[in-house]
């Protein structure tokens, strides 16, 4: 099914209960399959309201006029189903895998219709698509150590798990901000893969250079003060945008040491560089180009294209069911987002504080018979506390042994590569041992084992409340 997305929009900003401020008026655009639209130009305020409009959000304190459609569906529940909103804040579950991070949202968005299994298979489609799989098993808050690349694949999180929902039109708010040559190019060049896969892709972009911008088949330029001044092709190398502007009369002079965007911006009067040019109304000109005429034609035809296409009318506004819902949730806050911490909690408490204390009563059923020994000069007296640590050591490298091949195999921790493997049991294996030893001592030096006990139980109390968990 082919989606069109045709707009043409007027939003009033209201300050106040009667007086309110235009922020942009007289917008006009559209957009078809594989194709990827730049928003540039404007102030802050213009831009961002614009973008939240496309995405059918509407600010509360705003009015909007006009048309906006998305294959011939306006704002409501279905529109929104065909929208995509990748934010400029990489937020995400930090004790989450990256799997696990866009089963949740696929669970959540896509319909009810679609089974577990095809579920899974899109989930994993996505990954690949973006070049996730190689980190799906890493934990979200990981990734600083998994790679160099975190910021790059902190944003591919973002747009995948608004992909999972399979929108037709994805929206992005500043995707390339804060990257370097690399980063950018990386971005990019997931839009261009995800446009060429029959997606809308509409994107928001501040002073891109010629590069960047040549990536994009349409660009929508705004004016200082929210009106439109261009909406057209880009072009190779900003070609057809340049084009335009370097052939409207008394426009200023362009010099090939600047950038295309640079000049653009520039003569708008909201560039890094304002020049000192003749006082025009770029958007008067832009209603008056044969342009605008060619685009009103366009989107009519858009219209008449979509006027019999069957539309599907959702009443609800969740894909899931309040039930899934619910269950999911306790799921991503409880098992997903705790699971790991709690299980390495509780593994260290099982083995390691347990430990501490089964060697009490042991070492001291022996105190007696040491005592007699040592008062009968049978041999060196700290050769029996050794014996008891010696003793220790290849029962506890079986016993973490057993626990980390067997309990973390099931929970998917340390399991990712031989050397990770060998890091975790060989760190649990030390760890108990001292907490072992460390109940050995408190035995030798207290005079009897309840005492001990005693000691061991309060000093490991307390390091339990310190952990930084609980367990309710």
């Amino acid at each position: 099914m082919r989606y069109f997305f045709t707009l043409k929009w007027c939003i009033r900003y209201e300050k106040g209960a009667k007086e309110g401020t235009t922020v942009f008026n007289n917008i006009t655009g559209y957009a078809r399959p594989h194709t990827m639209l730049a928003l540039l130009g404007g102030n802050q305020t213009s831009k961002v309201t614009l973008r939240k409009c496309l995405a059918g959000r509407i600010p509360v304190s705003s009015s909007l006029s006009g048309n906006l459609q998305a294959n011939g569906l306006g704002i409501g529940t279905t529109f929104s189903r065909l929208i995509g909103y990748v934010e400029k804040l990489d937020a995400h579950q930090p004790y989450l895998s990256i799997r696990e991070s866009h089963q949740f949202s696929a669970a959540l968005r896509l319909g009810q219709e679609i089974s577990a299994t095809s579920r899974r298979i899109h989930v994993e489609l996505v990954l690949n698509q973006l070049g996730l799989l190689p980190y799906s098993n890493e934990l979200v808050g990981h990734l600083c150590n998994a790679t160099g690349k975190t910021f790059e694949i902190a944003k591919k999180i973002t747009i995948a798990v608004e992909l999972v929902a399979n929108p037709s039109i994805l929206l992005l708010e500043e995707p390339i901000s804060g990257f370097d040559a690399n980063g950018t190019l990386a971005i990019l060049n997931i839009l261009s893969q995800v446009s060429n896969s029959g997606r809308v892709i509409i994107s928001t972009l501040t002073h891109p250079n010629a590069r960047t911008l040549s990536f994009f088949d349409l660009a929508l330029i705004l004016t200082q003060e929210g009106n439109q001044a261009y909406f057209g092709p880009v072009g190779f190398n900003c070609n057809d945008l340049l084009h335009y502007f370097t052939s409207i009369p008394k426009a200023p002079y362009y010099s090939r040491r600047d950038t295309p965007v640079r000049f653009i911006m520039g003569a708008l009067g909201i560039g890094t560089k304002k020049r000192d040019t003749p006082s025009l109304n770029f958007s008067q000109i832009y209603q008056a180009n044969s342009l605008c005429e060619m685009n009103n034609k366009e989107i009519c035809n858009i219209k008449k294209s979509i006027k019999n296409i069957r539309r599907n009318c959702l009443s609800s506004t969740y894909p899931a069911p309040y039930s899934r819902q619910a269950i999911l949730i306790e799921y991503k806050d409880i098992y997903g987002a705790t699971s790991r911490t709690l299980y390495i909690h509780m593994q260290v408490i099982l083995i390691g504080v347990i430990s501490a204390n089964n060697v009490i009563p042991q070492i001291g059923t022996g105190r007696l018979v040491y005592f007699r020994e040592k008062r009968a000069g049978m041999y060196l007296p700290v050769f029996y506390p050794i014996s008891w640590a010696v003793g220790e050591i290849p029962y506890f490298l079986v016993a973490t042994l057993a626990v980390v091949g067997i309990g973390n195999g099931m929970a998917g921790i340390g399991t990712q590569s031989p050397s990770e493997f060998i890091k975790y049991w060989t760190v649990l294996f030390l760890f108990t041992l001292c907490l072992t030893y460390f109940g050995m001592m408190i035995t030798f030096l207290a005079p009897v084992p309840t005492l001990a006990a005693f000691a061991v139980s309060v000093v490991t109390s307390l390091w339990v409340l310190a952990s930084g968990v609980v367990v309710i």
